[in-house]
């Protein structure tokens, strides 16, 4: 019958279908489910008042049945509004004031509608009327979670610590607390916790995810891969879960692992977009054309409609010297997403690869024609306009990408670097200087500042910049291993050298070479020689004609009484470049030696 039913809905013969349901619920009055079944039916039909009828006989026929009473109240919410839902749910409650699951229905029904405060109401009913009950329990925990929605993480652990007085081992209180320990950055209580749930819940997914993210801010990475493992193993299909896994996995450069992972994910979520995305871009940094290849054929025909098969099969052509198939595939892309960057970006390059700068130029005044507000377009214009040595023309474009996309920090820097690699450094920090309270990252602005500032001498002005983007990212390794070298070269004062050693600490196992660099010449200027050697030796094995690093590793020696090595490495240094900051003293130095 409820084949047929559809079979009538689908013919639109809507009388036939309705008496098919009538007889449904004929045949047993008694039953739930014909009654939804023409209840519905006649949601659809806009005939909710019919439909309220039939569930509200259905509660009638037997009204100590809750689950009759959650159909009607579902019914009102989804057919006719929230307020008539809550108002058949309130009267509910009021009819059966001891009825604890109807309080809590009543509860989460507020919650859906972000009403808090009459929420806390109805939890905080039933803690007084069920107490260190089942259901008391429960409130305070949802009681808990609501207050740390309202930002009281301490109202909520209060309550959590009297569920778990009561109850040890409550699971969602366990669960809330952890919670709470990693937003505290204190992973240990949060595993802690969190192994007492996995007791109980061995295969569940949540734990497990959670229980990884705790390990991994305890720097135990191997148990953080362990745990996510066991959770995508628990939900395999689970994409956010698969695709966190995923990215841990990468950032440990796993590359194998990160490869499986990924496929066996396409195996539960065949053709899903963001897996093949991270294939295609796994087989990008892997350099493996053929298999890349096989991944966007695969993208492009699951997902057409999206521009980023385009766009990596036009890179991977570029990189072939396939420029003009190369620039087919960046204008599909740039059909997909007419505002893009990078497209615009790659069918420029593909022109001017083949000595088209005239057509680069042209397809971009098509596409400003098109959108005269495109200041992406006015930026690849720009810079075109460069490279054919058009300086004007490329600063006009420039400066109107500037107007049009103000808080872009890329038009900024880039005409900066044009004006400062013409000798007008000044007017490179009048352009820097306009766009820093408009971008919306301010250290992309003063890190060229700070670098023109040291190329004008200007230290002073340098060493300020560096410490206003340590202000606001204390992380940034690039700004804190500059300053340590301007501070060390410039400064003699013991402050300016602990500060650069303090700088630089972070530097001294570091696999860049440039910032080893800065941390064995900071321990050279400290005067900690053997430091200094060990570091730098490891830096020169890895970079051995760079001039700069010759010259300090060769200061070194010469200080630690090894005059040969000294002079071999100094010579060296002047032989690669005689203009580097420090030649005047080398050539001094080897004269005396």
């Amino acid at each position: 019958m409820l084949r047929l039913s559809r079979i009538y809905i689908t013919e639109n013969k809507t009388e036939k279908a309705e008496a098919l349901f009538k007889a449904m619920v004929d045949a047993d009055p008694d039953a739930v489910p014909p009654r939804l079944l023409l209840a519905k039916f006649y949601a659809n039909e806009k005939r909710a008042d019919e439909g309220e009828a039939v569930l509200r006989e259905s509660v009638a026929r037997n009204p100590d049945d809750d689950d009759r009473k959650y159909s009607l109240v579902r019914f009102l919410k989804e057919s006719k509004d929230w307020d008539s839902a809550a108002a058949e749910l309130k009267a509910f409650v009021e009819s059966d004031s001891g009825n604890l699951d109807l309080r809590m229905a009543l509860g989460e029904l507020y919650l859906m509608d972000d009403q808090k405060e009459a929420a806390t109401t109805v939890y905080n009913e039933i803690v007084e009327l069920d107490g260190s009950g089942p259901d008391g329990l429960k409130a305070k925990n949802v009681l808990a979670r609501i207050r740390l929605q309202q930002n009281d993480a301490d109202g909520a652990l209060v309550l959590l610590n009297e569920v778990l007085d009561d109850n040890p081992k409550d699971n969602d209180a366990l669960m809330i607390r952890a919670r709470i320990s990693l937003k505290d950055q204190d992973p240990l209580s949060a595993i802690s916790d969190l192994r007492s749930v996995l007791r109980d819940q061995p295969e569940s997914s949540q734990v497990l995810h959670l229980l990884a993210g705790a390990h991994l801010m305890n720097k135990e990475i191997e148990l953080a891969r362990d745990f996510m493992s066991k959770a995508v193993g628990a939900a395999p299909a689970d994409l956010p879960l698969r695709l966190a896994y995923i990215n841990l996995l990468a950032a440990g450069k796993k590359i194998e692992l990160t490869a499986d992972a990924i496929d066996q994910g396409l195996k539960f979520i065949p053709g899903s977009f963001e897996l093949l995305e991270k294939k295609a871009r796994l087989e990008v940094a892997r350099k493996d054309i053929v298999a890349l290849r096989a991944v966007l054929d695969e993208l492009l025909e699951e997902h057409p409609d999206k521009a980023l098969g385009h766009f990596l099969l036009a890179q991977m052509l570029a990189g072939e010297k396939k420029f003009e198939e190369s620039i087919a595939e960046y204008e599909k892309t740039l059909a997909i997403e007419p505002n893009g960057l990078e497209p615009l970006a790659g069918i420029a390059k593909g022109y001017i690869a083949q000595k088209q700068g005239g057509k680069a130029i042209a397809r971009m005044d098509e596409v400003i024609a098109d959108n005269p507000k495109n200041g992406f377009a006015f930026y690849v214009r720009g810079t075109i306009k460069f490279s054919e040595k058009d300086i004007d023309g490329g600063t006009d474009d420039l400066m109107t990408a500037i107007e049009m996309v103000p808080e872009w920090n890329r038009p900024y820097t880039t005409l900066a670097l044009v004006k400062n690699s013409s000798g007008d450094s000044e007017g490179a920090l009048i352009v820097l200087r306009s766009g820093l309270d408009k971008v919306a990252n301010r250290t992309s602005i003063l890190m060229p500042i700070a670098a023109v500032q040291d190329g004008e001498n200007d230290i002073g002005g340098a060493i300020e910049t560096y410490d206003e983007v340590l202000t606001i990212e204390p992380e940034n390794k690039v700004a804190a291993n500059n300053l340590a070298a301007l501070l060390v070269d410039h400064r003699s004062d013991q402050a300016s050298l602990d500060r650069a050693l303090d700088l630089s600490q972070q530097f001294a196992k570091h696999p860049n070479p440039s910032m080893k660099d800065t941390y064995g010449w900071v321990s050279f200027r400290r005067g900690d020689y053997p430091e200094a050697l060990t570091a730098l030796e490891s830096v020169v094995a890895k970079a051995p004609n760079n001039a700069l690093f010759l010259y300090h590793i060769g200061m070194v020696q010469h200080k630690s009484g090894m005059g040969l090595e000294a002079k071999s490495s100094l010579s060296k240094a002047l032989e690669l470049n005689d203009k580097f900051r420090g030649a005047d003293e080398v050539r001094n130095l080897l004269a005396d030696l």
